[in-house]
């Protein structure tokens, strides 16, 4: 029996008691009564009913202070209802009554044992295809994280996405990604060169059908698309055991999201409509959050480099992510990428560690400024 079968035979069963001797009767005194015997019962209903009428006050003490309070409800239109329900003791069709309400309004208690197995049953964690970067994130992309890669021009950002992309695609038969192309300049030859690299030996077209990209170049476009990501993925999983199409498969194992590049749809108003961009951007990091935490999807995001000098700088400027201080404090893991002076074709990669965020305690030991990085590998793209 599926979860939409049992919630509807749960609800024709709670309409045909109410319909047998509970009708119009509140709902909290059922709620509230007792296994044991009739006189919590009364106990129970008492209570409710002093907090449903504060101005009326109920006596346990004797018979007669309950009969004079019984007496004072009759302004009421519900008095009728209150005087039913202390006649009602605790039988098996009310007990049953009870149960089914609690089984489908009450929130139901979890152990610490059965909240980590469905952590560990929709969490996951992807490995970049570079393992001392992997050792950098603690493993890889991880689900429920947004890590952001932050470099200027032709660093290798769209490169280190593609190959996220063949990686995931390789190592996991099942997991399909949606990549949000803001520049317009995904190819999907690319990525059959990273693939090969992968040394994926059969037909890439069983990976390739895996990965969907959409063209977002405005604001509009990417929220609407990231509304509609996680609208499919809500509705994957509750017909999880009934999935019929192949966009609800996709999107049932859908569990990396890449957006490259964050900045692009901002350009246009970053200098003239400062605070409309903020605005803008607020609904992004609530939308990335939302399926980020409760949809378990991992996030990739690129976001464009600018220069800056600071007081700790002699000369030389530092380099730090777009989007001012609102989106710096959102990821999880920053890692900046910056091309070799020495070496060509050799990208430099440091974790960028947000003093609020505390990520990396070896860096955080480090002299405090505001922005701290450190080089941590070498690797070519």
């Amino acid at each position: 029996m599926t979860d939409e079968e049992s919630v509807e035979l749960m609800a024709s069963k709670i309409h045909l008691l109410q319909r047998s001797r509970f009708t119009n009767l509140p709902l909290l005194p059922l709620l509230l009564l007792s296994d044991t015997n009739s006189s919590s019962t009364q106990n129970n209903l008492s209570t409710s009913k002093n907090y449903a009428n504060p101005s009326t006050t109920f006596t346990m003490n004797s018979n007669i202070g309950l009969e004079k309070n019984k007496s004072s409800l009759t302004n009421y239109n519900h008095a009728n209802n209150w005087s039913r329900l202390n006649n009602i003791y605790d039988t098996k069709e009310c007990s049953s009554f009870r149960r089914l309400l609690m089984s489908y309004w009450c929130p139901r208690s979890i152990n610490g044992a059965q909240m980590l197995l469905e952590e560990s049953k929709s969490s996951y964690c992807f490995s970049t295809g570079i393992e001392n970067l992997d050792i950098l994130l603690n493993g890889g992309l991880r689900t429920g994280e947004i890590t952001e890669i932050i470099g200027k021009s032709a660093t290798g950002k769209t490169q280190f996405c593609l190959s996220v992309c063949a990686s995931v695609l390789r190592n996991y038969k099942t997991v399909s990604i949606v990549y949000l192309d803001t520049k317009g300049d995904f190819i999907a030859d690319r990525l059959r060169e990273y693939l090969k690299k992968q040394n994926v030996k059969q037909d890439d077209k069983q990976y390739l059908t895996r990965i969907r990209c959409c063209l977002v170049p405005t604001f509009g476009h990417l929220i609407d698309s990231l509304i509609t990501i996680r609208m499919h993925i809500d509705k994957a999983q509750r017909h999880l055991h009934n999935i019929s199409s192949p966009t609800e498969e996709f999107f049932s194992n859908c569990k990396l999201i890449i957006i490259d590049s964050l900045t692009i749809p901002f350009l246009t108003c970053m200098s003239a409509l400062p605070q409309l961009a903020i605005s803008q951007l607020a609904l992004i990091i609530s939308e990335l959050q939302r399926i980020s935490t409760l949809s378990h999807c991992a996030i990739l995001v690129t976001n464009h480099a600018k220069s800056q000098f600071t007081s700790h700088t002699s000369l030389l400027p530092i380099s730090i992510g777009c989007l001012g201080i609102n989106w710096s404090s959102i990821s999880n893991y920053r890692i900046l990428f910056e091309l070799s002076i020495n070496k060509s074709n050799i990208i430099l990669c440091k974790l960028i560690n947000n003093l609020k965020k505390k990520i990396n305690k070896q860096i955080n030991n480090c002299k405090k400024q505001k922005y701290i990085t450190e080089t941590v590998w070498e690797f070519s793209i």
